[in-house]
């Protein structure tokens, strides 16, 4: 297992990269083979995806073949062109939320980062090419590499790519480390399960969407997160409370030092929504 709290492209296993970025902003990376290099995640914009490739080709002359995404979001997404010709992978489900949402994020984003805000608005989507629903074997040689579906989590599409015999897991931001993720998508019921999932994989190193290289161990602290925050709202809302008052309740104390504590409203509401039947 690499523990590191290094930044920029980081050889985890032999021929496997992640690229982590600083100040918790979107990891990939990227896979290379005897038969070519497998690229995870687009990136938000083109000076990142430019120093991915850079990368890359610091370490091999052979081509990109596959670009995947772990889910539809724009930082995930948006920068993805500059892979191509890559073929684009992902669940059938990120293909379908990338093409419904694609307007609205380019806005949130376009809002939120008004220097980027001309490049995004743009850009025209580049979805998944090649989708699957529960999982994709992508064979380079030596490199077998298994693209995972176990239901919904961050997003209705999120996957997790196995490098099994390297003992590596790349998790997108259904697994971030040390932080709140960002719950406006999301299916909190359901991510515990796939979280519980993921950690029966046999792997050691664990590439997170946001934050530092993880472990094992980053999946379960994320599912004990969702899962405490979970059991204390649904005691407010069992006592027939409101969301407010069951935001204003909620004591976490085991995770006060995560950046995006004081952010609970969403994660809150989308568990009202799902006790209310309306995810």
């Amino acid at each position: 297992m690499v523990t590191t709290a290094q930044t920029g492209a980081i050889q985890v296993a032999d021929g496997v990269f992640a690229f982590i970025q600083e100040g918790g902003a979107t990891n990939g990376g990227f896979i290379v083979g005897d038969e070519g290099v497998v690229v995870i995640e687009g990136f938000m914009t083109k000076a990142v995806a430019q120093k991915m490739l850079g990368e890359i080709k610091r370490v091999t002359s052979k081509p990109i073949r596959f670009l995947v995404y772990t889910h539809f979001h724009g930082d995930h997404t948006f920068a993805g062109g500059n892979f191509l010709p890559a073929v684009v992978i992902g669940h059938k489900e990120c293909r379908e939320e990338l093409l419904e949402k694609w307007a609205p994020w380019v806005e949130r984003f376009s809002t939120n980062r008004p220097d980027d805000a001309a490049e995004f608005r743009a850009l025209k989507p580049i979805p998944p090419e090649i989708i699957f629903n529960e999982k994709l074997t992508i064979h380079l040689g030596n490199k077998r590499v298994e693209l995972l579906y176990f239901g919904r989590a961050h997003t209705r599409g999120d996957i997790f790519i196995h490098i099994a015999r390297d003992r590596v897991v790349f998790a997108g931001d259904a697994v971030v480390n040390g932080r709140v993720p960002a719950f406006m998508d999301g299916y909190p019921s359901s991510w515990i399960n796939v979280l519980e999932q993921l950690q029966a994989l046999d792997f050691t190193t664990l590439v997170p969407g946001h934050g530092l290289l993880g472990s094992k161990q980053t999946a379960a602290d994320l599912q004990g997160f969702i899962a405490e925050l979970r059991r204390q709202t649904r005691q407010a809302h069992d006592a027939g409370r409101s969301e407010a008052e069951a935001l204003s309740a909620v004591r976490l104390p085991l995770y006060a030092s995560w950046p995006g504590m004081q952010n609970l409203a969403v994660p809150v509401q989308r568990m009202y929504m799902e006790w209310r039947g309306q995810l």
